[in-house]
């Protein structure tokens, strides 16, 4: 999924999509899916933001960068903003534990 590339959301469902690429598809959903598990860990105080940010933190923004416009224009298609919004929330807690603890 490193090497994925997609203009926009219509690019990403014709290489990627669940009708068009199931397996691909499912790959992409497995690791979103696992990092919102990892996300609400974070954000009920259960698993601490330094410990993710220390075993996966490279992974967490990389996901995000990489994925939010889709997240994003999913969440306004399918009208509902909470879609994937653990992380998202765990995207912003490893990129402020970065600003405070690496200067």
């Amino acid at each position: 999924m490193t090497m994925w590339e997609y203009k926009n959301y219509e690019e990403f469902e014709e290489k990627y999509g669940l009708k068009t690429n199931p397996d691909e598809n499912t790959y992409w959903h497995l690791d979103a899916n696992f990092l919102e598990g990892v996300g609400i860990l974070v954000n009920r105080g259960l698993v601490s933001v330094s410990l993710v940010e220390s075993w996966m933190g490279f992974w967490v923004i990389g996901h995000w960068e990489k994925f939010s416009p889709y997240i994003r224009e999913f969440r306004v298609r399918y009208n509902d903003p909470r879609i994937f919004i653990e992380n998202e929330k765990l995207y912003e807690k490893v990129k402020e534990y970065r600003r405070n603890n690496f200067k």
